[in-house]
């Protein structure tokens, strides 16, 4: 990470972008591990949504383009998100996935601004793209028994969410971390949708098992996995020599 900056850059932005990284990741490790456990809800929500707050505040210090700035916002965005979604409140749900669906139109921007040469995309891209609508199709099909009225909202958030992880792999950033960022994204929200939805009063009938408990610690492991690796892979790419208001694109 000694190159995180430019040489304009002072050096104790550097340290201090380093530092806030790795108190996002503490931060993720605490939450799976319950560490508010006893403490209260108002200590619980506070832990769920420091990992991704500090996530965005380590772009913000290491941001010198404009790409970076979308990318605060995509993330300042997701942690607002995480919070309403872990929330007891009525509609908290529905509130948490209109607030990421704005989040993923910031990233699906982002990439789509930073597209790579169609010329550079290779098969094995569009193949891994066209598997990832595949299964996404097959997990609306699965959950469409448990969605009621909530079929549409869940189809285009879906759909916002797999365009999102398109562009992402089709985007110039390294496809081994950034792609692979926004697969773990989207096996994430399947998982949480899953969840959610196997876990409501109208549906515990229609199944007869709720999900295993390991699927709420896969659905954060995926799920601070993937913003991490997306944020990673966007900070630490090569800037492009095109400029706009003194940002690079």
């Amino acid at each position: 990470m000694s190159n995180l900056f430019s040489n304009s850059k002072p050096k104790r932005n550097e340290t201090l972008a380093q530092s806030i990284l790795l108190l996002s990741i503490l931060a993720a490790v605490c939450h799976a591990l319950d560490a508010t456990s006893g403490y209260g809800e108002l200590a619980r929500l506070a832990l769920k949504g420091a990992p991704v707050t500090l996530l965005a505040l380590f772009a913000l210090v290491a941001a010198r383009t404009g790409s970076h700035v979308a990318l605060v916002f995509a993330l300042a965005f997701s942690a607002v998100a995480d919070i309403l979604i872990s929330t007891l409140a009525a509609h908290a749900f529905i509130s948490g996935l209109v607030v990421f669906l704005l989040a993923h139109l910031i990233y699906t921007g982002m990439f789509f601004r930073n597209r790579d040469d169609s010329k550079l995309i290779g098969r094995k891209r569009y193949t891994v793209v066209i598997m990832l609508w595949i299964a996404g199709a097959i997990n609306v099909i699965f959950l469409y028994p448990l969605l009621g009225q909530m079929l549409m909202p869940v189809l285009a958030y879906s759909i916002a969410l797999l365009t999102m992880a398109s562009m992402a792999i089709f985007s110039r950033f390294n496809t081994a971390v950034v792609g692979l960022g926004a697969i773990l994204f989207v096996i994430s929200d399947g998982l949480l949708a899953f969840r959610h939805f196997a876990m409501l009063p109208e549906n515990s009938a229609m199944l007869a098992y709720e999900p295993a408990t390991w699927t709420k610690h896969a659905v954060w492991a995926f799920y601070f996995s993937a913003q991490l690796l997306i944020a990673s892979g966007v900070i630490f790419a090569r800037d492009k020599a095109a400029f706009i208001r003194g940002y690079r694109i």
